[in-house]
């Protein structure tokens, strides 16, 4: 298990417990062609260990800013450990971002270079080159190596670009640190063993996907991507996660989706909606504490088994857990998804702090809220209903 002192933890030794693991523990997981190819944490090492050798010979210093420009793939998760392991900056941007905004993040940022995943967004830089303020080096995902890992706390590791609610972008400063109390404090509150994964698609310039991957590199469970966000439901199959990071709008989705299909049979349709009501009639005697009665359990077993199971399938068969955050969940698609046993937990957090400042837990969890303060967290709410953050990481 990771030490619990925040201050015998850092990139470093996240990577040195990683090289311990065992050699057939799958890292990474991602699709070639018609295949799947993995990565064990060794290679995954071995690749964050060469990345220094490039900014070596493109002169690149430590505290230089590195952007990354790509959609959710494996190289993502490499370039992003590597540069703070070797003491610079990354600056993440998202990969269908139009010229004004590349251009201006990229000036404000002040990047050194930029990590472009394809031919397009290569074709993009060098429309707006240009009107950049500075020379920037581009290099494609494909031609990249991997360094050198120490940094002190206080090092600014990476730069976030928010929306916001107005104006242009803003770019969030996040120091070491911040992403090794984020890390420790959120994974602390689960429990993973050698055979949990997940199924990353969220895109990484979004803080969610960042703190998803770092938490396979902390806590070791192995990190699969999908191919895009429309193979999510072959990936899935393919891919069976027992964790699952997502946004509210996916879980509507897929909660659309199944009503759709029900509505379309009418036998399955009477079935689905009495085990539905059978289900919840066992989870409120369940909340509230009383014996369930024997023919409800015998009632709850048959839906589970038939009907259930089946939906459960649609997300691989293994799924222990969900997180979802970024914007608010309705407690009653909550309640649909525990019906049929997966447990959809809501957290809440920030930009500006590095994800997560709550999250419900598989044993402590509640509809319509997001779960209790992590670690040393400490929340009130201002007389105008502010919410007012404090955390001494």
């Amino acid at each position: 298990m990771p030490t619990t002192n925040l201050k015998d933890q850092s990139v470093y030794h996240w990577l040195a417990r990683a090289n311990e693991r065992d050699s057939s523990r799958v890292a990474l997981k991602w699709k070639e062609g018609d295949e799947w190819k993995t990565k064990n944490w060794q290679d995954y090492i071995s690749d964050c260990v060469t990345i220094t050798k490039l900014f070596d010979q493109l002169e690149i210093p430590k505290k230089s800013k590195i952007a990354i420009m790509a959609s959710t793939i494996w190289p993502w998760a490499i370039i992003d450990v590597a540069v703070v392991a070797s003491q610079r900056i990354l600056v993440p941007l998202y990969s269908n971002l139009n010229d004004d905004d590349v251009t201006y993040i990229l000036n404000h940022s002040e990047s050194d270079v930029v990590f472009l995943e394809n031919q397009k967004l290569e074709t993009q830089f060098n429309r707006i080159k240009k009107n950049l303020l500075k020379p920037m080096k581009p290099v494609r995902i494909d031609k990249i190596n991997f360094a050198e890992f120490k940094n002190s706390e206080s090092d600014v590791v990476t730069i976030i670009y928010t929306s916001g609610t107005t104006g242009t972008p803003k770019g969030v400063l996040m120091a070491h640190q911040a992403i090794i109390s984020e890390i420790h404090e959120a994974f602390g509150l689960f429990s993973f063993g050698d055979d949990d994964s997940s199924l990353s698609f969220l895109p990484y310039a979004h803080v969610m996907g960042r703190v998803e991957h770092w938490g396979s590199l902390y806590v070791g469970f192995t990190l699969a991507f999908a191919q895009s966000i429309d193979t999510l439901k072959l990936d899935l199959k393919a891919c069976p996660p027992t964790l699952l990071v997502a946004v509210p709008r996916v879980f509507e989705k897929i909660y659309s989706g199944i009503l759709n299909q029900i509505e379309t049979q009418t036998t399955s349709k009477k079935i689905f909606y009495w085990d539905l009501e059978v289900s919840k009639q066992t989870l409120y005697f369940r909340e509230t504490n009383q014996t369930i009665p024997l023919a409800l359990v015998l009632q709850n077993e048959l839906a589970q088994k038939l009907v259930f199971k089946k939906i459960r399938q649609a997300f691989g068969g293994r799924l222990r857990f969900a997180i979802s955050g970024g914007a608010p969940l309705s407690p009653e698609l909550g309640q649909f998804f525990l019906f049929l046993g997966i447990k959809v937990l809501e957290g809440y957090g920030l930009t500006e702090t590095f994800a997560a400042i709550a999250v419900n837990t598989e044993s402590q969890f509640r509809f319509g809220t997001v779960g209790k303060p992590i670690g040393d967290v400490e929340i009130k709410f201002d007389i105008d209903g502010e919410i007012l953050v404090k955390s001494k990481d």
